[in-house]
């Protein structure tokens, strides 16, 4: 989450009134981030009660004719079910995507919970159950987007990388490139769907052991599913982020 486009508040106010929200609110510009521009917009109540939160995101980068799949899948999760996903927020036309300071925007509820730092046991059994139900809600759904981070793409970005990296590491790519490519080929029928694609730790948010949301589905994409797994027990079951931890993995 980061801030590179400022909005009017003439803008923002009659953006908010197709939501039937109102003009007493706190803008808070959202840091950290690397692509999009995101504010947490606040509502509070009489005697700081019945506070609201959502959030607003002002897409900078990617291709943006990709968005319509984002919301179509998100409402399908949520509406299936999925409540834990951060679905977008349709305004009083029905209309889920628009245009503020001349970027394509969507606003979101904002979900409440932090991220796991170091995740326990039950937190991981909490990630594996969501990912199975998301891959198993997702099953029917129509549309189609290819995923990008193929081997193909390993193979042709590796070049530009290489230079960057010690000798030890360039042997740990190639190695790991030629492994995953001989892989595929021992097993080309791998489980196909609807990945989320960025299912990382800072993703996420947590109210203790419970997994309260999951965020920042743009990545998703149709792909083999054990890419989705792939990434969650590389991020969530490492030790110091290098040494796997047996328990984690098998949660």
């Amino acid at each position: 989450m980061a801030v590179y486009t400022k909005v009017s508040e003439t803008e923002l106010n009659s953006f908010l009134q197709g939501y039937n929200l109102g003009t007493d609110y706190q803008l808070q510009g959202l840091m950290g981030g690397t692509e999009n521009t995101t504010y947490r917009i606040s509502y509070t109540g009489q005697n700081g009660a019945d506070s609201e939160n959502y959030i607003l995101t002002l897409f900078e980068q990617g291709d943006h004719s990709d968005l319509g799949y984002f919301v179509a899948l998100l409402t399908q999760l949520r509406d299936k079910g999925l409540t834990t996903v951060a679905a977008p927020l349709a305004n009083n036309q029905g209309e889920y995507l628009h245009t503020l300071s001349d970027k394509p925007t969507l606003l979101f509820p904002c979900l409440t919970g932090t991220h796991p730092e170091q995740p326990n046991i039950e937190q991981a059994k909490a990630i594996g159950n969501w990912l199975a139900q998301m891959h198993v809600t997702a099953q029917n759904f129509d549309l189609h987007k290819p995923n990008l981070r193929t081997i193909d793409w390993m193979k042709r970005v590796a070049p530009d990388l290489l230079p960057l990296l010690d000798e030890m590491d360039q042997q740990l790519m190639q190695r790991e490139i030629s492994h995953f490519a001989d892989l595929l080929e021992e097993c080309p029928n791998l489980p196909e769907g609807i990945l989320h694609g960025d299912l990382f730790r800072d993703n996420t948010f947590y109210q203790g052991d419970k997994l309260s949301g999951v965020i920042d589905f743009y990545n998703g994409c149709n792909g083999h599913l054990l890419y989705d797994l792939s990434v969650v027990l590389n991020d969530w079951s490492c030790q110091d982020g290098h040494e796997p931890d047996l328990e984690l993995q098998q949660a």
